[in-house]
């Protein structure tokens, strides 16, 4: 097991311009959660810029659209897509990791909600929890085949420094948690085999072909 730390340059005044200088993302794609509001934008935005193909993963579409032509307006880069979805319902997750075809090489969960009044979702969760946490978990497991299928693929967890103040008297164990999120969608995806739900700003849905990424 390697102990090693892992020591960057780059602290919490770096910008994502910064971090991705010399990087060269074409013929990468990727999946940004939350990609239509705060930081999820401007995450979306470098890494277009860099080259990749990306697509904006939000519940609000027309948002969604509407950023993503904003996005192609100030990188050029035309592979800027949307899909929706929802993490707090798993029928949403697991139509999106259904319509996902071909290799995906970085998943950016970016998504989240903080301090909403006491609410929970249809399953009996506290929706941040369910949005924060099990859905993220369960869009990631859902896409693991198309994550292994890149080779050296990379997944990231946006985090918060709010998570100091929470109490760690009594945390929750992995074999808890995973039990918390049965009855969610954690399957292997499967080949789209028709039309595309991921729409690109301006443009109907694309035709894509099974075999191709």
């Amino acid at each position: 097991m390697n102990s090693n730390r892992i020591i960057t340059p780059f602290g919490a005044q770096s910008t994502a311009a910064e971090v991705i200088a010399g990087i060269d993302l074409t013929g990468r794609r990727a999946i940004v959660t939350g990609g239509a509001s705060g930081i999820g934008v401007e995450t979306a935005r470098t890494l277009a810029d860099a080259g990749a193909e990306v697509t904006l993963a939000v519940r609000n579409v027309e948002a969604g659209v509407r950023t993503a032509e904003d996005i192609v307006a100030s990188t050029g880069n035309k592979e800027v897509l949307v899909s929706p979805l929802d993490l707090a319902d798993p029928a949403s997750v697991a139509a999106f990791t259904t319509n996902w075809d071909g290799p995906l090489h970085i998943l950016v969960n970016n998504a989240g909600v903080m301090a909403a009044p006491l609410s929970r979702t249809a399953q009996g969760w506290e929706l941040q929890f369910a949005t924060n946490h099990l859905g993220h978990f369960a869009l990631a497991t859902g896409l693991r085949d198309a994550l292994a299928a890149a080779e050296n693929a990379r997944v990231v967890s946006v985090s918060s420094s709010a998570h100091r103040r929470s109490p760690s008297s009594s945390p929750t164990s992995t074999s808890a948690s995973a039990h918390m999120i049965r009855g969610w969608p954690t399957g292997s995806p499967r080949r789209r085999t028709s039309c595309s739900r991921s729409r690109r700003p301006g443009a109907g849905p694309r035709t894509a072909s099974p075999s191709t990424p």
